[in-house]
This record gives structure tokens, C-alpha cells and sequence, in this order.
């Protein structure tokens, strides 16, 4: 149920109070869903509306360019789930446990403990079992699973059918009475006492200040904004913030490098059509995408790197326009600009029956012989103490909550990283007579230079990490920040490092882990302190 006044909430029978959650983005919203479920009293509290609406100014960047703080952010319900692709991708064993041909020590959590969650997640997010496993889908699409051969290694994504959460979970979020949703108002900073969270105060539209008791509160409301949050509280002197003294806060900021590397120029088209088109499989959408073998992988300690091959051609824009136009039309019932959508069909359509063709018998998206084929990639950055986030308590936004700082810096190891792993694709695309990769020339010479021109990948991490004790993080490995019985915090920010995969996923399977160790607290039905 979606509510606009504190006054609204209500408390369902036999129930104390609620676990609050801080934000209803990606992680948020998949969290509240499956408390829910579990017969908790969830209250999420969102500082957005239900309208699609971008972060509001109360940032400064003031290292290397991250767009994702301008624009891979949202403030409305559903979070920055209304922004992705809704893309899956699970984490490797030395992700997480680091160790030989890996640059860091691990995470205070093993690979299992988080892998053993990635099977429910997928499931409660409308991944079929048999779909979680590649081999499957390219059997059911091709007959056979490809080898390429080499030091490269072809692995599969999986996207959400309905990436909006908000649109996902319209159900719950209407008719389930465990489960409200606060909009417009903002988390501005908490109450309780002895390491006891007893409460959030918040921010009503019309400026006044008032508190949300809890039991229990997890904050995640995104990497930047939630250190934003936690960095505000321990500098508000009104109480005993039990993370003030945290020296970690903040610190280890990541994101991934991405884009364009190289060109390749087919010698088989129809081969390399096959490897890398994007699969579409009884309503579901999987893209291939490469990285270097665990055997090449063990033999370096650099940061991961991972490629995609991208078709783009006269039609990509009709197609995506087209794509774009169903969505919404699918989702909002709203149809507009018909003069577009007709241009955008007519352009299409001389390639209708290749594009059928394409679909139903090989289960791709149609790519003409003329596209032009782009490798891009995506690389882990090395996790640094100095690369971080900061308030300034010189600009407060209205609920006054200081700016946060992000300064985003770079070992610069990556371009060795990106430099290994082209040559590697080179060799295999060329050796198996798919094609011939024109790599950057910047990246051959390993010119620094280079990595100016990658961007982030809207993938925010860290800041407050994982740690074995409040030394070398600001969680344990329960998520429960150090110094406190009940305070959680949940999503990419709690990452000491990020793979070369996209986040979201194993965030959401870290809240799927943490939803089971939530009944260990549900003993704390304290009352918020005034």
C-alpha cells in the first residue's frame, strides 16, 4: 500500500513495529517484497514520488567524471530500477573469496554463503531453474553449447522481462497489508540509544520534521546516497552515533570502467552471429557476453574485464525506437507520437521477413551483414582507500542533509587489465576464423591517456563495506552496522569489491540472505525515543 502522511501507516494486527527499509530502488523494493512475505511489518520509506523523477542536486564530484551521480540515479518509487536494463549476472568464486590470481584478500563472507541465494533470487524474480543454467538455454536454442576455443570463455546474462520493480510488484505493493510504501518524505537521520536504532526521522513535503519508529532499519537507498545518510548521522551532535568514529565510512568508492575498445571485422558472419546475437527464448532475453578463462584468469592478479559484442547498423534506432514505444505502451497504455512510430516501422520494415526469420527460427535479433561490430567492455577497478565519499557540511539540501562529495579515483592497473584481455580475444576471434579485432591502438601502446575516455558503468559500490571487524569495514558479514544491534545496511554499497559483473544481482541476493538472518532481531519491538 502506498501511503503520503506518517499518520497513514498503520499497524497490522499482533504486529510491533515495523522493520523500516530507507529507499525503494532495485534492492529495496526485492527486500520489503520478500519481508513481506515472511509475515514482517515492512514500512519502506521512499523521498521520491510515483512518477519517474531524476536525483535532485545534493552532490559534488570532484574527482574523475562519474555521469551515474547526474544521471543512473532516481528518486521515485522503484528507484533506479526505472532507469536499468533489468541485466543478471552472477559473481565468480574469486569475486568474493579472492585469493590466488586475484588483487584482494576476500570478503569477510565466503563465495558460497552469497552463491547459495543467487538460485532463490532468480526464481522470485521469474527466472525459471531450467533458464539459470546456460547450457540449457543454448540447447533449447541452437542444439549445442558453442566453444570458441582459446583463452576465452562465452558466458550468458539474463534480463528481467519487467526491469521496473514498481511495475513487477504492483501487486504486493497495492494489496498487501504487511507491506507500505511512504512516499515524499526524506530519511534526514536517526534515533535510539546503546547501539539501538529506535527510529528514523524524516522529512514530510511540507517540511516538518518527524520520526518513523522501528525495530529494526535497513538503509538502502543506493551507494552514494546511503553513505550520504550515514556520513550526515555521524555528524549530527544531537546523539551518540554509534558509527562516528568509523575512519572506514565512505572510503573504497567503486564503479566499473566501460566502453568502446575495438572493432572487429567479420570473416565468418554468419559464426560470429550465432556467438554473440542476443538471444530471445520463450519470453525471456539472454546476451552473450565473453571473458578470459579461469585457467588465463589464475595466472594474473589484475581487476576482471568482460565484452559484449554490440551490432549496430542504418535499422539499430528503428529497432530500439520500436522496442522503446512497446514497453510503454505495454506499461503506461499510453500510445504517442503515432508519426513516429509509423516512420520508425516503415524503416523497418524491408527487413520484417529477416527479422521474423531471425526470431522464430533462431531465436535472435536480426543484425544486417552491414553492421558494424563493436567490442565494448567492462573492467573491475581496484578497490582504493582514497576513492570515496565525503559530505560538505557547507551545502545542506532542504531537510538539511550536508551534500555528499564523491571522489572517484582510478589505480590505473586497469588498462593493463583491458590490454591482457583484447589480446586474448584477438588471438581466439582470429585463430577460430571468426574475425579480426582492430583493437585501439591508445591500448596497445598502454597509454594512460585511454582510460580518460572509458566511463562509469552506473554502477555504484562501496563505501561501506563489508569488514571482519570496524577496522576494515563499516558492516559485518550480516550487513548490521558495527556498534549497533538492529541498523543494517543492504545493496552495492556494502561491496569491498566488484567484479567486472553487474551488481545488482548479487546485491539482491546479499537481501535475500539478509532477510533470513533478519528474524534473529526481531526480538528488538522497541519505542522510538522523542
Amino acid at each position: 500500500m502506498i501511503v503520503k502522511t506518517h499518520d497513514a501507516i498503520h499497524t497490522p494486527l499482533g504486529s510491533g513495529e515495523p522493520i523500516v527499509i530507507v529507499g525503494s530502488g532495485v534492492v529495496g523494493l526485492y527486500l520489503a517484497k520478500l519481508l513481506s512475505e515472511q509475515g514482517h511489518h515492512v514500512v519502506v520509506v521512499e523521498v521520491g514520488n510515483t512518477k519517474l523523477a531524476l536525483i535532485e542536486k545534493s552532490f559534488t564530484s570532484v574527482g574523475r567524471n562519474h555521469n551515474g551521480i547526474h544521471n543512473g540515479r532516481s528518486q521515485s518509487l522503484g528507484g533506479t530500477s526505472n532507469l536499468w536494463g533489468g541485466q543478471l549476472v552472477e559473481f565468480k568464486p574469486s569475486d568474493i573469496d579472492g585469493g590466488d590470481g586475484s588483487f584482494h584478500q576476500g570478503w569477510p563472507i565466503s563465495y558460497e554463503e552469497v552463491a547459495r541465494h543467487y538460485k532463490t533470487t532468480f526464481q522470485r524474480l521469474g527466472i525459471p531453474e531450467k533458464f539459470q543454467q546456460d547450457e540449457h538455454v543454448w540447447k533449447s536454442v541452437a542444439g549445442k553449447v558453442p566453444a570458441i576455443g582459446g583463452d576465452i570463455q562465452i558466458f550468458l546474462t539474463r534480463w528481467l522481462s519487467v526491469p521496473k520493480l514498481a511495475v513487477l510488484y504492483k501487486n504486493a505493493i497495492r494489496y498487501s497489508s504487511n507491506l507500505q510504501i511512504l512516499v515524499n518524505h526524506q530519511v534526514c537521520g536517526f534515533c535510539g540509544a546503546d547501539g539501538i536504532i529506535t527510529g528514523v526521522h524524516v522529512q514530510t513535503p511540507q517540511g516538518k520534521q518527524e520520526v518513523i519508529a522501528a525495530a529494526t532499519v535497513v538503509v538502502v537507498a543506493g551507494a552514494i546516497e546511503t553513505n550520504r545518510l550515514l556520513l550526515a548521522a555521524a555528524v549530527d551532535k544531537s546523539w551518540e552515533c554509534p558509527w562516528r568514529n568509523n575512519r572506514m565510512l565512505g572510503r573504497y568508492f567503486q564503479d566499473h570502467l566501460a566502453g568502446k575498445v575495438g572493432i572487429i571485422h567479420p570473416i565468418n558472419r554468419k559464426s560470429l552471429n550465432f556467438l554473440f546475437g542476443t538471444i530471445y527464448s520463450q519470453g525471456m532475453k539472454f546476451q552473450p557476453k565473453i571473458r578470459l578463462s579461469d585457467a588465463r584468469l589464475e595466472s594474473t592478479q589484475l581487476p576482471k574485464t568482460l565484452g559484449a559484442i554490440q551490432f549496430e547498423s542504418s535499422i539499430s534506432e528503428n529497432l530500439n525506437y520500436l522496442k522503446q514505444f512497446l514497453k510503454a505502451a505495454i506499461y503506461s497504455r499510453k500510445i504517442n507520437n503515432i508519426k513516429d512510430l509509423l516512420k520508425h516501422a516503415a524503416a523497418c520494415a524491408r527487413h520484417l521477413p529477416r527479422l521474423a526469420m531471425a526470431y522464430l527460427r533462431y531465436h535472435r535479433i536480426f543484425s544486417p551483414n552491414h553492421s558494424t561490430v563493436m567490442l565494448m567492455i567492462q573492467t573491475e577497478q581496484v578497490p582504493l582507500a582514497d576513492s570515496k565519499i565525503t559530505i560538505d557540511p557547507n551545502k545542506v539540501d532542504s531537510a538539511g542533509v550536508p551534500y555528499a562529495v564523491l571522489d572517484w579515483r582510478i589505480d590505473g592497473c586497469e588498462l593493463q587489465s583491458i590490454r591482457e584481455f583484447l589480446l586474448a580475444v584477438r588471438d581466439t576471434l582470429l585463430s577460430s576464423g571468426i574475425g579480426r579485432l582492430e583493437i585501439d591502438p591508445r591500448i596497445l601502446a598502454e597509454d594512460p591517456s585511454f582510460l580518460a575516455s572509458l566511463r562509469d558503468a552506473n554502477h555504484a559500490a562501496g563505501g561501506c563495506i563489508m569488514g571482519r571487524t570496524p577496522k576494515d569495514g563499516v558492516v559485518d558479514g550480516d550487513l548490521k552496522v558495527f556498534g549497533t544491534k538492529n541498523l543494517f545496511v543492504a545493496g552495492t554499497a556494502v561491496f569491498p569489491s566488484s567484479s567486472d559483473a553487474n551488481v545488482a544481482f548479487t546485491a539482491m541476493a546479499l537481501a535475500t540472505r539478509l532477510a533470513e538472518r533478519l528474524a534473529t532481531y526481531s526480538d528488538l519491538q522497541t519505542t522510538c525515543c522523542v
